[in-house]
Protein backbone atom coordinates (compact mmCIF):
# COMPACT_ATOMS: atom_id res chain seq x y z
CA UNK A 1 0.00 0.00 0.00
CA UNK A 2 1.58 3.62 -0.94
CA UNK A 3 1.23 6.18 1.39
CA UNK A 4 3.17 9.39 2.35
CA UNK A 5 4.10 9.01 5.76
CA UNK A 6 5.01 11.87 7.69
CA UNK A 7 7.50 11.62 10.30
CA UNK A 8 6.04 11.64 13.90
CA UNK A 9 7.81 10.62 17.28
CA UNK A 10 5.86 9.73 20.16
CA UNK A 11 6.24 12.28 23.02
CA UNK A 12 5.67 10.16 25.81
CA UNK A 13 8.43 8.02 24.34
CA UNK A 14 10.80 10.54 24.06
CA UNK A 15 10.34 11.71 27.60
CA UNK A 16 10.99 7.87 29.33
CA UNK A 17 13.65 7.10 26.53
CA UNK A 18 15.44 10.25 27.35
CA UNK A 19 15.07 9.69 31.55
CA UNK A 20 16.18 5.64 31.06
CA UNK A 21 18.91 6.34 28.45
CA UNK A 22 21.02 9.01 30.92
CA UNK A 23 21.29 5.78 33.10
CA UNK A 24 23.11 3.66 30.52
CA UNK A 25 20.97 0.68 30.51
CA UNK A 26 18.24 1.28 27.58
CA UNK A 27 18.76 2.51 23.85
CA UNK A 28 16.38 3.73 22.01
CA UNK A 29 15.83 2.50 18.32
CA UNK A 30 13.91 4.77 15.37
CA UNK A 31 11.07 2.20 13.86
CA UNK A 32 8.11 2.70 11.54
CA UNK A 33 5.61 0.90 13.35
CA UNK A 34 2.46 -0.57 11.50
CA UNK A 35 -0.59 -0.99 12.30
CA UNK A 36 -1.67 -5.03 13.62
CA UNK A 37 -3.93 -5.34 10.90
CA UNK A 38 -1.85 -3.99 7.77
CA UNK A 39 -1.83 -6.74 5.95
CA UNK A 40 -5.06 -6.24 4.66
CA UNK A 41 -6.27 -2.85 5.96
CA UNK A 42 -8.55 -0.44 3.69
CA UNK A 43 -6.85 2.56 1.46
CA UNK A 44 -9.73 5.23 2.26
CA UNK A 45 -11.18 5.91 5.51
CA UNK A 46 -13.29 8.11 6.76
CA UNK A 47 -13.49 9.36 10.36
CA UNK A 48 -17.17 9.48 11.74
CA UNK A 49 -18.38 11.37 15.03
CA UNK A 50 -17.22 9.39 18.26
CA UNK A 51 -20.38 9.17 20.46
CA UNK A 52 -20.53 11.39 23.50
CA UNK A 53 -21.30 9.22 26.70
CA UNK A 54 -20.07 11.82 29.10
CA UNK A 55 -21.41 15.19 30.70
CA UNK A 56 -18.65 17.32 28.86
CA UNK A 57 -20.11 18.89 26.17
CA UNK A 58 -18.97 18.61 22.71
CA UNK A 59 -15.88 16.42 23.95
CA UNK A 60 -17.02 13.90 21.54
CA UNK A 61 -16.64 16.14 18.17
CA UNK A 62 -13.46 17.69 19.13
CA UNK A 63 -12.03 14.17 19.41
CA UNK A 64 -13.44 13.33 16.44
CA UNK A 65 -11.84 16.82 14.47
CA UNK A 66 -8.29 16.05 16.10
CA UNK A 67 -8.61 12.24 14.90
CA UNK A 68 -9.56 13.63 11.74
CA UNK A 69 -7.03 16.35 11.26
CA UNK A 70 -4.18 14.27 12.79
CA UNK A 71 -4.91 10.62 10.32
CA UNK A 72 -4.75 13.55 7.61
CA UNK A 73 -1.57 14.98 8.24
CA UNK A 74 -0.21 11.35 8.80
CA UNK A 75 -0.65 10.15 5.39
CA UNK A 76 -1.41 6.26 5.97
CA UNK A 77 -4.77 6.00 4.07
CA UNK A 78 -6.97 8.97 1.89
CA UNK A 79 -9.38 10.38 4.49
CA UNK A 80 -12.58 11.62 3.09
CA UNK A 81 -13.78 14.48 5.43
CA UNK A 82 -17.30 16.22 4.72
CA UNK A 83 -16.33 18.45 2.01
CA UNK A 84 -14.80 15.63 -0.24
CA UNK A 85 -18.05 13.59 0.41
CA UNK A 86 -20.10 16.31 -0.51
CA UNK A 87 -20.00 15.75 -4.35
CA UNK A 88 -20.88 12.02 -3.72
CA UNK A 89 -23.93 12.50 -0.95
CA UNK A 90 -26.54 14.44 -1.00
CA UNK A 91 -27.18 16.67 2.25
CA UNK A 92 -29.87 13.95 4.00
CA UNK A 93 -27.21 11.22 2.95
CA UNK A 94 -24.32 13.22 4.52
CA UNK A 95 -25.65 14.21 7.93
CA UNK A 96 -26.51 9.94 7.74
CA UNK A 97 -22.85 9.44 6.71
CA UNK A 98 -21.30 12.03 9.53
CA UNK A 99 -23.65 10.35 12.03
CA UNK A 100 -22.60 8.63 15.28
CA UNK A 101 -25.15 6.27 14.73
CA UNK A 102 -22.60 3.38 13.02
CA UNK A 103 -25.42 1.65 11.28
CA UNK A 104 -26.46 4.43 9.76
CA UNK A 105 -22.91 6.10 8.62
CA UNK A 106 -22.24 2.87 7.21
CA UNK A 107 -25.56 2.70 5.08
CA UNK A 108 -24.70 5.67 3.56
CA UNK A 109 -20.70 5.54 2.68
CA UNK A 110 -21.29 1.98 0.65
CA UNK A 111 -23.44 4.10 -1.83
CA UNK A 112 -20.92 5.91 -2.99
CA UNK A 113 -18.25 2.93 -2.98
CA UNK A 114 -15.08 5.42 -2.30
CA UNK A 115 -14.62 5.19 1.34
CA UNK A 116 -13.35 1.58 2.30
CA UNK A 117 -13.49 1.81 5.97
CA UNK A 118 -15.01 4.22 8.98
CA UNK A 119 -13.34 4.93 12.07
CA UNK A 120 -15.65 5.77 14.95
CA UNK A 121 -16.01 5.04 18.65
CA UNK A 122 -17.19 6.86 21.61
CA UNK A 123 -16.03 8.81 24.60
CA UNK A 124 -17.18 6.81 27.26
CA UNK A 125 -15.59 8.28 30.53
CA UNK A 126 -14.76 11.81 31.83
CA UNK A 127 -13.35 12.83 35.01
CA UNK A 128 -12.51 16.08 35.51
CA UNK A 129 -12.38 17.59 38.68
CA UNK A 130 -13.02 21.20 39.86
CA UNK A 131 -9.34 22.31 41.06
CA UNK A 132 -8.37 20.82 44.56
CA UNK A 133 -7.04 23.30 47.06
CA UNK A 134 -5.08 21.49 49.91
CA UNK A 135 -4.02 23.24 53.16
CA UNK A 136 -0.31 21.92 54.31
CA UNK A 137 1.95 22.94 57.16
CA UNK A 138 5.91 23.74 57.02
CA UNK A 139 8.19 24.71 59.13
CA UNK A 140 9.40 28.46 58.53
CA UNK A 141 12.64 30.34 59.93
CA UNK A 142 12.27 34.37 60.28
CA UNK A 143 14.10 36.69 62.16
CA UNK A 144 12.48 38.99 65.01
CA UNK A 145 13.38 42.73 64.76
CA UNK A 146 16.01 42.13 67.12
CA UNK A 147 17.70 39.83 64.91
CA UNK A 148 16.98 36.61 67.15
CA UNK A 149 16.20 33.62 64.48
CA UNK A 150 12.86 31.40 65.44
CA UNK A 151 10.65 29.32 63.70
CA UNK A 152 7.27 28.55 63.43
CA UNK A 153 4.51 26.72 61.29
CA UNK A 154 3.09 28.19 58.50
CA UNK A 155 0.26 27.31 56.43
CA UNK A 156 0.52 26.72 52.74
CA UNK A 157 -1.49 25.45 49.82
CA UNK A 158 -1.13 22.81 47.63
CA UNK A 159 -3.64 22.61 44.36
CA UNK A 160 -4.47 19.56 42.62
CA UNK A 161 -5.81 19.81 38.38
CA UNK A 162 -5.69 16.13 37.01
CA UNK A 163 -7.84 15.05 33.63
CA UNK A 164 -9.42 11.60 32.62
CA UNK A 165 -10.63 10.43 29.69
CA UNK A 166 -11.51 7.09 28.22
CA UNK A 167 -13.17 6.00 25.34
CA UNK A 168 -13.27 3.17 22.66
CA UNK A 169 -12.56 3.07 18.75
CA UNK A 170 -13.22 0.89 16.11
CA UNK A 171 -12.09 0.38 12.72
CA UNK A 172 -15.01 -0.99 10.33
CA UNK A 173 -14.95 -2.24 6.56
CA UNK A 174 -17.86 -1.31 4.74
CA UNK A 175 -19.31 -4.20 2.52
CA UNK A 176 -22.37 -4.85 0.79
CA UNK A 177 -23.49 -7.18 4.03
CA UNK A 178 -22.67 -4.03 6.56
CA UNK A 179 -19.64 -3.00 8.14
CA UNK A 180 -17.19 -6.15 9.81
CA UNK A 181 -14.78 -4.47 12.26
CA UNK A 182 -11.43 -4.70 10.84
CA UNK A 183 -9.65 -3.30 14.47
CA UNK A 184 -11.02 -2.23 17.64
CA UNK A 185 -9.34 -0.86 21.24
CA UNK A 186 -10.02 0.85 24.60
CA UNK A 187 -8.42 4.29 24.95
CA UNK A 188 -7.10 5.98 28.20
CA UNK A 189 -5.52 9.58 28.52
CA UNK A 190 -4.82 11.11 31.74
CA UNK A 191 -3.04 13.44 33.79
CA UNK A 192 -2.47 15.21 37.23
CA UNK A 193 -0.45 18.25 38.13
CA UNK A 194 0.02 19.25 41.69
CA UNK A 195 1.98 21.98 43.24
CA UNK A 196 1.72 25.31 44.89
CA UNK A 197 1.59 26.17 41.17
CA UNK A 198 0.67 23.93 39.46
CA UNK A 199 2.75 23.07 36.08
CA UNK A 200 -0.89 22.64 34.07
CA UNK A 201 -4.02 24.03 34.84
CA UNK A 202 -7.27 22.38 35.08
CA UNK A 203 -7.78 23.50 31.30
CA UNK A 204 -4.48 22.58 29.94
CA UNK A 205 -4.89 19.14 31.69
CA UNK A 206 -7.83 18.18 29.63
CA UNK A 207 -6.17 19.33 26.62
CA UNK A 208 -3.75 16.71 27.26
CA UNK A 209 -5.92 13.80 28.44
CA UNK A 210 -7.34 14.79 24.84
CA UNK A 211 -4.13 14.72 23.22
CA UNK A 212 -3.27 11.53 24.40
CA UNK A 213 -6.24 9.89 23.29
CA UNK A 214 -5.29 11.02 20.01
CA UNK A 215 -1.70 9.40 20.26
CA UNK A 216 -3.41 6.34 20.84
CA UNK A 217 -5.49 6.62 18.17
CA UNK A 218 -2.75 6.76 15.57
CA UNK A 219 -0.93 4.25 17.35
CA UNK A 220 -3.22 1.48 16.53
CA UNK A 221 -4.63 2.57 13.27
CA UNK A 222 -1.98 4.74 11.92
CA UNK A 223 1.60 3.91 10.31
CA UNK A 224 4.14 6.36 12.17
CA UNK A 225 7.56 6.78 13.06
CA UNK A 226 8.43 6.55 16.68
CA UNK A 227 11.25 5.43 19.01
CA UNK A 228 11.13 2.26 20.90
CA UNK A 229 13.56 1.05 24.19
CA UNK A 230 15.67 -1.89 24.03
CA UNK A 231 18.66 -3.37 26.73
CA UNK A 232 21.54 -3.23 24.41
CA UNK A 233 22.68 -5.96 26.61
CA UNK A 234 19.65 -8.16 25.45
CA UNK A 235 18.45 -7.29 22.02
CA UNK A 236 21.76 -7.86 20.46
CA UNK A 237 24.82 -9.76 21.90
CA UNK A 238 27.36 -12.88 20.79
CA UNK A 239 26.90 -16.17 22.27
CA UNK A 240 29.16 -19.45 21.73
CA UNK A 241 25.92 -22.19 21.79
CA UNK A 242 22.18 -22.45 22.10
CA UNK A 243 20.47 -21.09 25.57
CA UNK A 244 20.20 -23.58 28.13
CA UNK A 245 17.01 -23.11 30.34
CA UNK A 246 16.12 -19.97 28.54
CA UNK A 247 19.31 -18.28 29.14
CA UNK A 248 21.97 -17.54 26.34
CA UNK A 249 25.68 -18.52 26.64
CA UNK A 250 27.12 -15.02 26.06
CA UNK A 251 30.80 -14.40 25.27
CA UNK A 252 32.20 -11.44 23.71
CA UNK A 253 36.17 -13.25 23.35
CA UNK A 254 36.47 -15.65 20.76
CA UNK A 255 39.67 -17.89 19.99
CA UNK A 256 40.46 -18.92 16.64
CA UNK A 257 42.88 -21.73 17.81
CA UNK A 258 39.75 -23.37 19.73
CA UNK A 259 37.89 -22.50 16.29
CA UNK A 260 34.53 -21.19 17.77
CA UNK A 261 31.94 -19.75 15.81
CA UNK A 262 30.24 -16.50 16.91
CA UNK A 263 26.60 -16.78 17.24
CA UNK A 264 25.20 -13.36 16.56
CA UNK A 265 21.42 -12.79 18.09
CA UNK A 266 19.03 -9.74 17.95
CA UNK A 267 16.48 -9.80 19.91
CA UNK A 268 13.54 -7.00 18.76
CA UNK A 269 10.28 -6.46 19.87
CA UNK A 270 7.35 -6.88 17.82
CA UNK A 271 6.57 -3.71 16.94
CA UNK A 272 9.61 -3.62 14.71
CA UNK A 273 7.47 -6.34 12.36
CA UNK A 274 8.57 -5.21 8.59
CA UNK A 275 11.51 -2.34 9.73
CA UNK A 276 14.62 -3.30 7.87
CA UNK A 277 17.79 -3.35 9.66
CA UNK A 278 21.43 -3.31 8.35
CA UNK A 279 24.61 -5.16 10.32
CA UNK A 280 28.04 -4.57 9.53
CA UNK A 281 31.30 -5.77 11.18
CA UNK A 282 34.12 -4.15 11.69
CA UNK A 283 37.84 -3.99 12.94
CA UNK A 284 37.41 -1.45 15.82
CA UNK A 285 39.50 0.66 14.40
CA UNK A 286 39.02 0.63 11.00
CA UNK A 287 36.43 2.58 8.67
CA UNK A 288 35.68 -0.29 6.19
CA UNK A 289 32.95 -2.55 6.42
CA UNK A 290 34.11 -6.49 6.22
CA UNK A 291 31.05 -7.82 6.56
CA UNK A 292 27.56 -6.29 5.71
CA UNK A 293 24.41 -8.24 5.74
CA UNK A 294 20.60 -7.04 5.80
CA UNK A 295 17.58 -8.09 7.59
CA UNK A 296 13.35 -7.40 7.60
CA UNK A 297 12.31 -8.29 10.94
CA UNK A 298 9.18 -10.26 11.61
CA UNK A 299 6.90 -11.05 14.77
CA UNK A 300 8.48 -14.29 14.54
CA UNK A 301 11.86 -13.54 14.93
CA UNK A 302 10.56 -11.53 18.29
CA UNK A 303 9.87 -15.53 19.99
CA UNK A 304 11.82 -16.16 22.94
CA UNK A 305 14.35 -16.76 23.54
CA UNK A 306 15.88 -17.50 19.79
CA UNK A 307 15.29 -14.10 18.10
CA UNK A 308 17.00 -13.94 14.76
CA UNK A 309 20.44 -15.62 14.64
CA UNK A 310 23.86 -14.96 12.66
CA UNK A 311 26.72 -17.28 12.51
CA UNK A 312 29.89 -16.04 11.99
CA UNK A 313 33.16 -17.31 11.08
CA UNK A 314 36.15 -15.73 13.79
CA UNK A 315 38.35 -16.67 11.39
CA UNK A 316 37.18 -15.19 8.20
CA UNK A 317 36.25 -11.89 9.99
CA UNK A 318 40.36 -11.93 11.53
CA UNK A 319 41.44 -12.73 7.66
CA UNK A 320 39.59 -9.74 6.13
CA UNK A 321 40.13 -7.60 8.90
CA UNK A 322 44.10 -7.69 9.76
CA UNK A 323 44.17 -10.45 11.96
CA UNK A 324 43.10 -10.89 15.89
CA UNK A 325 42.02 -7.79 17.81
CA UNK A 326 38.88 -5.69 18.80
CA UNK A 327 35.79 -5.69 16.66
CA UNK A 328 32.68 -3.52 16.25
CA UNK A 329 29.23 -4.77 15.11
CA UNK A 330 26.56 -2.08 14.63
CA UNK A 331 22.96 -2.55 13.79
CA UNK A 332 21.79 0.20 11.71
CA UNK A 333 18.02 1.29 11.52
CA UNK A 334 17.62 3.32 8.93
CA UNK A 335 20.07 6.23 9.82
CA UNK A 336 23.46 6.82 9.13
CA UNK A 337 24.45 6.42 12.80
CA UNK A 338 24.12 3.17 14.49
CA UNK A 339 21.33 2.44 17.16
CA UNK A 340 23.66 -0.25 18.71
CA UNK A 341 27.15 -1.65 19.09
CA UNK A 342 28.41 -4.74 20.31
CA UNK A 343 32.14 -5.17 20.89
CA UNK A 344 33.91 -9.01 20.93
CA UNK A 345 37.82 -9.72 20.54
CA UNK A 346 39.19 -12.54 18.34
CA UNK A 347 42.15 -13.72 19.95
CA UNK A 348 44.79 -16.17 18.60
Amino acid sequence: MKYALRTRIVPAVLILSAMTTLGGCVKKIPIVQYPIFWDHAPKTVAVTPFRNETNLQHIGMQVTNDLGTQLSANGSYVVYDRTLLKAYLNEQDLQRAFSSDQDAAASAMVKIGKVQAILTGAVTTCNWPRTRTEVKVRTQQFRSASGVKYTRPVNYYVHTNEAELKANAVLLRMTPNGPQVIHSCPLRGYVKSTGETPKYSREACMSIARAQIIEQLLDQFAVIRKLIQVKPSEAFFTATDQPYAGKWPKEKKFSLAAGQKIILVLMLPPQCDRNRFKITVSRKEGRADIASFDVQWTKAMSAIPNGKQFILDPADLAAKGGGPGDYVIRLFSGQPKPALEHKIKIEP
